[in-house]
């Protein structure tokens, strides 16, 4: 019987030694599954965010040229020399997503909340008098990225 136990043993072993080479293999496949999947959504999110950037500058860039144009309006610059928040709230309902800054409180106009502002300031007597923000939503930004 003495044969018979170290064959059992010898087998038990093999058996043993193959369990413990099928799950050092599985947990070597298991990683690199994560780090394909991990690659994987690395280059979507990457390919995602260069989407909300390129959405960002050319929706950026049209609200920089609405900004700077309202900020080279008379009305608006002698507004905001004169702190005249009656005449910045006007400017503003007539003017979707603006708002007026003095200093760095915004006054009147569309709030900041979910949104990208853009700023133009408005500068008089060599200081600066206040700023005007015109707001991209982010919602937007999604959408077109999207």
């Amino acid at each position: 019987m003495g044969r018979l136990d170290r064959r059992y043993r010898i087998l038990a072993a093999v058996v043993l030694g193959a369990a413990f080479l099928a799950v050092v293999a599985a947990i070597v496949l298991s990683r690199s599954v994560a780090r394909e999947e991990h690659a994987r959504t690395d280059d979507r999110l990457a390919g995602e965010l260069a989407d909300a950037v390129r959405v960002l500058d050319d929706l950026g860039r049209d609200a920089r040229d609405r900004a700077v144009q309202l900020a080279a309006s008379a009305e608006v610059q002698r507004a905001l020399a004169r702190r005249d928040t009656a005449s910045l709230a006007g400017i503003a309902a007539r003017e979707r997503g603006v708002g007026f800054e003095f200093g760095e409180d915004q006054v009147v106009g569309a709030s900041g909340v979910d949104a990208v502002p853009i700023p133009a300031a408005v500068v008089g007597g060599g200081a600066e008098v206040g700023r005007v923000l015109v707001y991209v939503p982010v919602a937007a930004i999604a959408e077109r990225a999207g």
